[in-house]
C-alpha cells in the first residue's frame, strides 16, 4: 500500500471512495462508542459526497476539477488541513475553535490507548471474528446447489454450521466492543456477578 498524495481529480475520486469504506468500517466496529463512531460514519458521508462532486465536475469542467486536484494535493501534503478548515468554518460562519475545545474534552475523557500487545490480539480477534463471518457466508452459498435424496438434511446440518459460524463471530464482536463476555457464555459464577439480560433490563 501506498501513502503518496493523490493529484488528479480520478486519483482522488478512488482515495475518497476507499477511504469511505474504510472510514464505514471503523463506524462498525465503534459502533457502542459515540465520540467515535459518529465522526466516522461523518467521514464517510463527506467522503461519497466529494467523490461525487469531483466525479461531475470533471465530467462538466475538466480544468477546474485539475486545478482543484491539484490545490488539495499541496494542501494534503503540506500537511495543513486545519487552516484552509477553520477558514472555510469561518466563512460560514460556524465556531471551530468551539469543534477543537469539544475534542479535546472528549479526548481528555478517553481511556488511554492500549499498549502494542493489546491492539495485536484485537486485531486477531477481529481477523478471526471476519473468517468465522466468512465460512457462514460460503456454506450459505453452497446450500444452493445440494441435490440427490440427502439434500434437505445435508442442508439443516448446513444451516447448523451457519448459525454456529455466525454466533461466534458475533460473540467475539460483541466481546471486542463492550470489553464483556455475552451472558449466554457466561458461567453461572459469572452470571450471578453480572446478572442475567432480565435482570439488568429490570
Amino acid at each position: 500500500m501506498t501513502h503518496t498524495v493523490p493529484n488528479t481529480p480520478a486519483a482522488f475520486v478512488e482515495r475518497m471512495l476507499r477511504d469511505g469504506i474504510r472510514a464505514d468500517q471503523l463506524a462498525a466496529e465503534h459502533i457502542n462508542d459515540r465520540d467515535l463512531r459518529e465522526p466516522n460514519i461523518n467521514t464517510a458521508v463527506a467522503a461519497y459526497i466529494a467523490a461525487n462532486a469531483i466525479h461531475t465536475l470533471a465530467r462538466h469542467n475538466q480544468a477546474a476539477a485539475d486545478l482543484l486536484a491539484d490545490n488539495l494535493h499541496r494542501v494534503i501534503a503540506a500537511g495543513d488541513l486545519t487552516g484552509p478548515l477553520r477558514r472555510a468554518a469561518t466563512a460560514l460562519e460556524h465556531d471551530a475553535d468551539r469543534w477543537v475545545a469539544d475534542f479535546k474534552e472528549q479526548l481528555a475523557r478517553r481511556q488511554p490507548m492500549p499498549p502494542a500487545g493489546t491492539a495485536t490480539t484485537h486485531a486477531a480477534l477481529t481477523t478471526l471474528a471476519e473468517r468465522w463471518e466468512q465460512m457462514a457466508a460460503n456454506e450459505g452459498k453452497a446450500l444452493q446447489f445440494l441435490e440427490g435424496p440427502n439434500a434437505e438434511w445435508v442442508a439443516d446440518t448446513a444451516r447448523e454450521r451457519i448459525r454456529t459460524y455466525a454466533k461466534a463471530a458475533a460473540d467475539i464482536r460483541n466481546v471486542l466492543a463492550t470489553g464483556r463476555i455475552p451472558h449466554d457464555l457466561m458461567t453461572d459464577a459469572e452470571l450471578e456477578q453480572h446478572g442475567t439480560p432480565e435482570e439488568n433490563a429490570s
